[in-house]
């Protein structure tokens, strides 16, 4: 996951802890109501411990406006995209 989170972030400046995690969530991509199953909570909470893992080795900045605001991740460094 920490790898995941990584290579997404490199490939562009912000990102928003929900558009990482929007893959694991139902919800997110349908748009549609249902209940939140055990596997994507699971996802949820390891792709948040791979942010805190990635904030901790200093490798992204993470910041949010008010509480129950999304969570913006950012990075300084981002790879050159190959287009090859």
């Amino acid at each position: 996951m920490i790898d995941k989170l990584t290579q997404k972030i490199q490939n562009s400046l912000k990102l928003n802890f929900s558009d990482f995690t929007k893959n694991y969530s139902k919800t997110a991509v349908s748009g549609a109501r249902h209940k939140v199953t055990k596997e994507e909570k699971i996802m949820v909470i390891v792709s948040f411990l791979a942010m805190l893992e990635l904030v901790k080795q200093g490798i992204v900045e993470v910041s949010q406006d008010q509480f129950s605001d999304d969570i913006a991740i950012e990075t300084r460094s981002v790879v050159i995209p190959n287009y090859f």
